[in-house]
């Protein structure tokens, strides 16, 4: 070996330059790139510390569109994505030879005997030492290669966690958006009722005061009207909660309200046909994230086992490494003991496990225990998606038929009631009769609107399971 040179070599590793000063730049753009091209980003996902532009109105793509991007489970669902990127170059990088440098300076002193004169005398004597060393893993019953697979699988699971994340808040987004859908449409339906009862107990004020109306009659109207607002209150009060749970969704501040725009559902919309429930149930066992999240759980469970294995093969290893060092004591100069006490060393080790406490076939038990659970899982995350479509499917088939009886009721009520308040004009019914059709009335309307929506939210569900957009 050509001493001159590992001497300059040497005196480069120990001064102290910046440590980024001895990495090429290109080598975090290959690495970044070799990562990249094995396992893409998921195409929803951004940054954690990202905010997604607050749209300006806020229809329903646009607040499913911005709880993707910013509702906290997506962003911590997007932090475990970018940690388990983080464990697969950890992985690929203990395929490689690690490199280290060390030094030790020490000082000591002591007393000797000087034959000159007879006397101890002080030997202060200083020893500096420096190395730089290498090892890799040759072979470990293909452990490492194991572990990079498994952890681009569990790459892919988080990508794909991520989208179930997004998945799950679309789904609780658009039941949010159309509780306030609800609400106010309930709203808009008593404030009307309350203009009715405001003009009904202002006519009959005024037929009491020219004696055409008893004082009985007149605290109907107004008791009547006292009801008919407090339902209006509390309607106002429901929307004011619907609007806050879907606030809560998007991770909006306290003084930032939505100018929420809410689409005119036709009655065509409702009652179109549903979806078979073994098509929507094929699909989303192709398409729902969570399926295949679970599917990719039990392929790196599979390759945990074979990490596991490992345990019980030799494994082989690689070192090397060179050092100098100098000591006051020598007769030499700095730099030429540095030269002449150049030492090198390289060895192959292998190590063979013969009795290892059951340590290597316990870690290969659990494996394959894990595996069954995955597998179990896998089943688990079936079913409950098979039970989640199958109530969805009921759901939209009893919302409809409950919506057309509910429809013919409203009319038939509203009927009944107008013909009620024109007999009541004209003295042929009492308030008491007009009251129980207006009750009536009211409550035909509550059910049409109550199954409208539940069946607009069940049949939008159930086109999501088909890999469609939620959209009405």
């Amino acid at each position: 070996m050509n001493r001159n040179r590992l001497l300059a070599f040497w005196l480069c590793a120990a001064l102290p330059f910046p440590a980024t000063a001895a990495i090429p730049d290109n080598l975090h753009a290959v690495e970044a790139g070799n990562s990249t091209a094995e396992a893409a980003k998921p195409t929803a996902s951004l940054p954690a510390d990202s905010v997604f532009e607050r749209p300006g109105i806020w229809d329903l793509q646009s607040c499913i569109a911005y709880a993707r991007q910013n509702n906290l489970q997506v962003r911590n669902a997007q932090i475990d994505y970018e940690s388990a990127a983080t464990d697969l170059k950890t992985a690929k990088a203990a395929r490689y030879p690690s490199l280290s440098f060390g030094s030790n300076q020490g000082f000591t002193n002591g007393n000797t005997f000087n034959e000159t004169n007879g006397r101890f005398v002080s030997n202060p004597q200083y020893t500096g030492t420096y190395s730089l060393s290498t090892d890799m893993v040759v072979y470990n019953g293909s452990r490492l290669l194991n572990t990079v697979k498994q952890r681009k699988i569990n790459l892919e699971m988080n990508r794909l966690l991520v989208d179930k994340a997004q998945n799950d808040i679309e789904i609780a987004v658009t039941n949010a958006y159309l509780e306030v859908l609800y609400a106010t449409e309930s709203m808009k339906t008593d404030s009307a009722i309350l203009e009715t009862s405001r003009m009904q107990y202002e006519e009959g004020q005024a037929r009491y005061e020219v004696g055409a109306l008893n004082l009985s009659d007149l605290a109907q109207l107004k008791a009547q009207y006292g009801s008919d607002l407090y339902n209006l209150t509390v309607s106002k009060n429901r929307v004011r909660q619907a609007t806050l749970a879907l606030k809560q969704l998007l991770e909006l501040d306290l003084d930032e309200e939505p100018d929420l725009r809410f689409p005119d559902i036709e009655s065509v919309q409702i009652t179109r046909e549903v979806p078979s429930l073994h098509s929507v149930y094929y699909t989303a066992l192709e398409t729902m994230p969570e399926i295949k999240a679970a599917e990719e759980g039990v392929a790196s469970a599979v390759l945990n086992e074979k990490v596991a294995k490992a345990g019980r093969l030799p494994s082989v290893t690689f070192n090397a490494a060179v050092g100098t060092g100098y000591y006051t004591s020598a007769d030499f100069a700095f730099l030429n003991q540095l030269g002449n006490n150049i030492n090198e060393n390289i060895s192959l080790g292998i190590r063979i496990p013969i009795y290892q406490r059951r340590e290597a076939k316990s870690a290969v038990d659990k494996a394959v225990l894990q595996t069954r659970r995955s597998e179990l899982d896998l089943q688990s995350q079936q079913k409950d998606l098979l039970a989640t479509i199958e109530n969805l499917h009921q759901n939209a088939v009893a919302a409809q038929e409950r919506y057309k009886a509910a429809e013919l009721q409203m009319e038939a009520s509203q009927e009944s009631y107008r013909l009620m308040q024109e007999q009541y004009a004209a003295g042929l019914s009492t308030l008491v009769d007009m009251f129980s059709e207006k009750n009536n009335f009211i409550s035909a309307t509550g059910e049409m609107l109550k199954a409208k929506y539940q069946a607009a939210l069940s049949l939008c569900l159930l086109n999501f399971y088909q890999n469609q957009p939620i959209s009405f």
